[in-house]
């Protein structure tokens, strides 16, 4: 029996079964094996997939320095494929992937790699997690103001408020934008003005102001009343000086009767 193809077989169990404990540390994402495997059977096994190969893992083993592998051995990056998580911010990054209505993309913005787009399943290379976000989408809606003063204290008056039909952009910083009303729904529209203080006002207060007679005519109103009062105190005095008179002829002629 060959001593030296004994020793390979038994590298290469070794190999795999560290391997194997390699792959059973990380439930989904990406990783190094930092063990040496063969380059023909060794691999990520099943449920992974194999993405590069590096003798020192491209730098990004746990370890910061690693002996180099013999020939005919390297190590392997898996990747194991998860589904992307939801509320992620990917606006901010530059490698993202359009699939429809969302943005898929990894936390550290490094590029994705999307094995099923429908189900939004894929991997980032890095250790980042792979994350979904709805595109920001542009939105019209009615804004209102506050309610105005009401015209009048009592008895139903009206009062009014303003109105705008604003465009803005979700997930967006800049402020809103005033369009026309024709971009808002109209049936949502809320009302413009509508009726205040409908409390019956008492009957001390009126709703109008009596109408005044003009000045000329509360003057001569005046002056008749004066000359209708001495008219008639002349006619009086006219009256009480007859009288007086017709008295004084009776008694003398009485007198002359006599004689």
């Amino acid at each position: 029996m060959d001593c030296s193809t004994s020793f390979s077989r038994t590298c290469i169990a070794l190999t795999l079964c560290v391997s194997l404990f390699f792959l059973q540390v990380s439930a989904e994402g990406c990783y190094w094996i930092s063990s040496c495997q063969n380059i023909w059977m060794g691999g990520c096994g099943p449920g992974s997939t194999q993405v590069e190969t590096s003798n020192d893992c491209k730098g990004l083993c746990a370890e910061p320095h690693y002996p180099s592998c013999p020939p005919f051995f390297t190590r392997f990056q898996c990747c194991k494929e998860g589904k992307a998580m939801e509320h992620a911010d990917c606006g901010r990054c530059s490698n993202k992937v359009d699939v429809g209505e969302e943005w898929l993309c990894c936390s550290d913005c490094s590029e994705p790699q999307i094995t099923d787009t429908d189900a939004r399943v894929g991997f980032c290379q890095t250790v980042a997690s792979l994350g979904s976000q709805l595109k920001p989408r542009e939105v019209v809606r009615w804004s209102t103001r506050e309610w105005g003063k009401c015209s009048t204290g009592c008895g139903g008056g009206l009062r009014k408020r303003d109105v705008k039909c604003l465009r803005y952009v979700e997930h967006a910083l800049h402020l809103p934008a005033v369009v026309d009303d024709s971009e808002c729904p109209a049936a949502a529209m809320p009302a413009r003005e509508e009726a205040c203080n409908l409390t019956a006002c008492s009957g001390t207060r009126l709703h109008h102001k009596k109408k005044r007679l003009p000045i000329w005519a509360i003057m001569l109103i005046s002056l008749f009343t004066i000359a209708t009062a001495g008219g008639l105190a002349f006619a009086g005095y006219l009256l009480y000086k007859r009288r007086t008179e017709n008295s004084n002829h009776g008694f003398v002629y009485v007198m002359l009767e006599g004689y």
